[in-house]
Formats: structure tokens, sequence, C-alpha cells
């Protein structure tokens, strides 16, 4: 391997890694330890607020495990077909994070400034 593609493969490394993180909060109670940990028991106790939180997770991974195959030449040229299907794929899961993310932006830890970076970001 080129040391010239060193940095490819550390970047495709953690993106996969990453986009595989949420998985742990379906195999592992996270609200004993974990981001909603710090969450007030009211607002995980209600009817919204936990389901929209794992759709913005769930769609995020999703949205890191396929994303950067889009940054691959390579695989844009040997097969074109591929590589559009994994674009779709991601531009549905950072729609479907990025809603998500919104929502859960106005409960984020850390007061006004984390709640307008966090919503600022879902909706760029």
């Amino acid at each position: 391997m080129k040391l010239k593609g060193l940095p490819w493969v550390v970047f495709a490394f953690f993106a996969i890694a990453i986009g595989l993180y949420p998985l742990s909060y379906y195999i592992i109670d996270m609200r004993s330890g974990g981001l909603l940990h710090s969450k007030p028991k009211e607002l995980l106790g209600s009817f919204y607020y936990v389901p929209i939180f794992y759709t913005h997770i769930t769609f995020g991974g999703i949205a890191l495990f396929t994303g950067w195959s889009q940054f691959s030449g390579r695989l844009r040229n040997r097969n074109l077909g591929l590589h559009r299907v994994l674009g779709k794929i991601y531009v549905g899961a950072v729609v479907m994070s990025s809603v998500a993310g919104l929502f859960i932006a106005f409960f984020a830890s850390g007061g006004i400034i984390s709640a307008l970076g966090f919503g600022l970001l879902a909706m760029a």
C-alpha cells in the first residue's frame, strides 16, 4: 500500500467505525450510562424523545457508514450504479437524521449555545 492511500484507509475506517457506533445503543441500555444518562427522566419518559433520538443516531450512522464511499473515484469509475445507490441512501439518511437532529437540538445539554450549534448543524 502506498503512503498516499493510508489517509484514505484511515478516513474510511473511522467513518465506518463511527457509523457502527449507534449499534451499541441497541445492544446496551444506554439510559444508565451514555448520552441518554444526562437527560432528565421526564424527557426520557416522554412518548416522542427516545424514538426521535434513535431515529437520529440510526440514520446518522447509516450516513457515516455509506457516505465515505462517495469520495471514492475508484468506486465511482468501476461501479457507477453502486455509487448512485449508495449516494441515494446517504442523502436519505442525512435528511432523516437532520430532521430528527433538529428536534433533539432543543433538548441539548449545555445550554443555548449547544442547542443553537446542533440546530444550525441540523439545518445545514
